[in-house]
């Protein structure tokens, strides 16, 4: 998720209690989470169908494919509590982009994975160097492939097949303020880094471990 860590959003799911609009039975895959001014939703099988709830109406309600996202404005006051619903299993990014660094997390909710669909910030005006899109390996042999998405939403490819082992990354400087697809033959992290504090996975995809690959 995007998080901007004066505003206190997490990188994990925050259950919460939102009355009101019931999400029909056919969209069986949920989250809640408290969110300020952008939430950004990715699917991972074409017909996913998506509709976010506020305690009073619909904020959104639409079908996406695969690869394909979708940016959502809040409503005044730019801050609340909202339940997602998906036919079929879906990432969540939340909070005010720019200022944010965080970990892409999957449609499982795993740090590590051999897919990832995630946004690079834009570069700030406090950029020195250290704004990048980072992707670690956790095993021997790893193969990734990076690619961004025109306005179109069609992904075109910034590397083919590098070749990482254990404990190495592939780092650009070059893909502010887009969205991105990473896939890997065995599982990765994948870091937007900039400057905020963020979660680190570990060696099994999870949150609280005791192996794990970051950028300081």
């Amino acid at each position: 998720m995007f998080f901007n860590q004066r505003t206190f959003i997490f990188l994990s799911i925050i259950i919460v209690a939102i009355a009101g609009v019931a999400a029909p039975e056919t969209l069986n895959y949920r989250s809640y989470v408290f969110c300020t001014l952008y939430m950004n939703l990715f699917s991972y099988e074409d017909g996913t169908e998506l509709t976010v709830y506020d305690s009073e109406d619909t904020l959104y309600s639409g079908v996406l494919d695969k690869g394909e996202h979708v940016l959502i404005l809040l409503p005044e006051p730019y801050i609340g509590a909202f339940e997602l619903a998906g036919s079929k299993k879906f990432s969540v990014l939340t909070g005010h982009a720019p200022k944010s660094g965080y970990y892409a997390i999957d449609q499982n909710g795993s740090g590590l994975s051999t897919e990832f669909y995630s946004y690079v910030p834009p570069k700030t005006w406090s950029y020195h160097g250290y704004q990048k899109f980072v992707v670690f390996a956790y095993e021997d042999g790893t193969e990734l492939t990076i690619e961004y998405a025109d306005p179109n939403q069609i992904y075109h490819e910034v590397v083919t097949d590098f070749a990482l082992d254990k404990g190495e990354n592939w780092s650009s400087e070059d893909l502010s303020g887009e969205y991105v697809h990473v896939t890997s033959n065995k599982p990765v992290s994948a870091l937007s880094c900039y400057d905020t504090g963020y979660f680190v996975p570990s060696a099994n995809g999870n949150w609280p471990e005791t192996s794990m690959c970051a950028y300081i």
